[in-house]
């Protein structure tokens, strides 16, 4: 039921049968707890963190389990209670990769660029070897906190001392944290040398980054990069180029692209809902 629950996103009832399985006294297993951490997440709000988190510590059985208390550090994070997620991590017996990219991850979200980057350092310290995931999220922290000399320094130790190789995860917070902070230069010539195939989320980024930053000549100029080989553009190609072209005073493709995006909506297939409608 409560794994029902969460994929049909009723979240609130999905916790709310913490109370009946108190009531009968069952113990929770596994499956049970990540139900309900699932549950927590989606729905973000802390006091039903904390009603979970007790639940869990009520049941002695479960503190072994490294796959719960990973989910419990993403849990916090989501509802961005980075303090209760870190105290979870030091408390584990046990920390593997993914408690580590949780906690790295959670950082990342919540806008602390500099503490995602102590905790990579400390995982390292402890001998666990970041993989490909954990790259993407120290990256992504860098990318938003506006760290471009470490996220450059960690893109090269990614590759040379762990031989990772680069896939568009990682190029693409690469390109965001140039656009973010202006290197639009810096950007581009990265685009221009990836090893692997640019696709639309990263033109869009550098698009908007140029948009940000008063590069009308250049953003006009990747727009026909970001057409190249789609047969129909999606609706965030159509808003970046619209959004280029107004900024450089191009109104008349201003109004073609609001109206290729009217006409794309105007075809779109209705989606499907998992949740019953009430009529």
């Amino acid at each position: 039921m409560i794994h029902a629950y969460v994929e049909c996103g009723r979240n609130l009832e999905a916790i709310s049968l913490i109370h009946v399985i108190r009531s009968i006294k069952l113990k929770p297993d596994e499956m049970t707890m990540l139900g309900l951490i699932s549950a927590c997440r989606n729905f973000g709000e802390m006091c039903h963190s904390i009603d979970v988190e007790s639940f869990f510590n009520q049941n002695d059985h479960l503190h072994r389990s490294i796959v719960l208390q990973n989910a419990l550090i993403d849990m916090f994070a989501k509802c961005s209670c980075m303090l209760k997620a870190k105290a979870v991590l030091r408390n584990m017996v046990r920390r593997d990769i993914v408690s580590w990219t949780s906690i790295i991850s959670g950082h990342a979200i919540n806008g602390e660029g500099k503490e995602a980057l102590a905790a990579f350092q400390q995982m390292v310290a402890e001998n666990v070897v970041p993989n490909s995931v954990t790259f993407v999220t120290v990256l992504s922290a860098c990318a938003h906190s506006g760290l471009v000399d470490e996220g450059q320094r960690l893109y090269d130790t990614m590759r040379l001392e762990y031989y990772i190789e680069p896939e568009i995860e990682h190029c693409g917070c690469m390109v965001d944290m140039f656009a973010r902070a202006g290197l639009l230069e810096e950007a581009y010539k990265f685009v221009t040398n990836m090893p692997v195939e640019c696709n639309a989320v990263i033109w869009r980024a550098l698009i908007n980054g140029c948009r940000a930053y008063g590069d009308f000549d250049l953003g006009v100029e990747l727009i026909s990069r970001l057409r190249d080989g789609k047969s129909q553009k999606d609706v965030q190609d159509h808003v970046a180029s619209s959004n280029i072209f107004a900024e450089a005073g191009r109104w008349n493709d201003v109004f073609k692209e609001r109206g290729s995006m009217a006409a794309g909506k105007a075809q779109k297939t209705p989606g499907k809902s998992l949740v019953p409608s009430s009529t």
